[in-house]
């Protein structure tokens, strides 16, 4: 059967007019459910054929937003699905898949004192970059499987530009994954925008690199699609001297490892002050201001 993956643009997207009315009162994670409840039934309903769904963050955010990983957590849980952690933090900082995230929510649990502030975050100038990136992970991650993606955004001149560049340059799209593009800024709509591969490419080793090199060289995106496929191979850092390599030094925690910290996230301190059942002492009415820092 064929895997469904659904990479959500927050800001404009799930966090709508009725989440930015409701989220100071509900908590984030009752709030992006009750602002959504239309569009996730739907999505529930549509993802009865798939053998799995799995979630993606697609905002561009260069750095730590707690918002966003709660909200993903709830989405995930409500749609019956998997999260996949991975954020655009890890190919700017060249980070394996999934640490970013692991470290926000472990700040969160912890209090730690050293947590940026949402307003120091930066976002990034394209979407493009974390698209090719979550299109190639989800091919690596699943090789004999066939995918559909669905991008959701609320902003019309994003749509424009993913469909712009991805017809123009269809080897950005792996060969066993169906693109979909759809707008929802708190309105259903039928509006559904179809790329398709040109199938030259199945996976890319280096993915990660590849996609920071690209956010490096926005203008360059011509010439990246032209040589993409020389890339099938792991890239040698002495073509790209200017690149660092990206080392394993720090993995997200596998098997469970983090389900107690995830937890206290999805299930305590965002959603109103319903404590969890796993953690019943749980404070969810008095939490700690981010602290500015580094």
């Amino acid at each position: 059967m064929t895997i469904r993956y659904l990479s959500f643009a927050f800001d404009g997207c799930l966090f709508n007019e009725r989440y930015l009315k409701n989220c100071s009162t509900k908590g984030i994670g009752q709030a992006v459910i009750s602002a959504n409840k239309s569009l996730l039934k739907q999505l529930r309903k549509e993802g009865k054929p798939f053998s799995k769904t799995r979630v993606l963050i697609g905002s561009t955010w260069l750095h730590f937003h707690p918002d966003h990983c709660a909200a993903a957590l709830a989405v995930s849980k409500n749609l019956g699905a998997q999260l996949d952690p991975f954020l655009m933090e890890d190919i700017i900082k060249e980070r394996e898949p999934g640490v970013s995230f692991y470290r926000s929510i472990n700040q969160l649990v912890n209090h730690e004192p050293r947590m940026p502030h949402p307003s120091r975050a930066t976002i990034g100038a394209s979407i493009i970059p974390l698209l090719f990136a979550q299109l190639y992970k989800a091919a690596k991650d699943n090789p004999d499987e066939d995918i559909v993606f669905e991008v959701w955004t609320g902003s019309e001149e994003e749509i424009a530009q993913i469909t712009k560049i991805f017809i123009n340059h269809p080897n950005f799209i792996p060969a066993a994954i169906q693109l979909r593009i759809r707008l929802y800024s708190g309105e259903l709509s039928d509006a559904k925008i179809l790329l398709a591969t040109d199938e030259s490419i199945t996976v890319l080793p280096d993915y990660l690199r590849l996609a920071a090199i690209m956010a490096m060289n926005p203008e360059g995106l011509a010439v990246f699609a032209e040589n993409l496929g020389h890339f099938a191979q792991p890239i040698s850092s002495a073509i790209y001297p200017a690149v660092k390599t990206i080392a394993p030094m720090e993995q997200p925690k596998q098997d469970g490892e983090d389900d107690d910290a995830v937890e206290k996230i999805s299930s305590s301190l965002f959603f109103a002050s319903v404590p969890s059942a796993k953690h019943p002492q749980a404070d969810t009415n008095h939490l700690p201001s981010p602290r500015l820092g580094k």
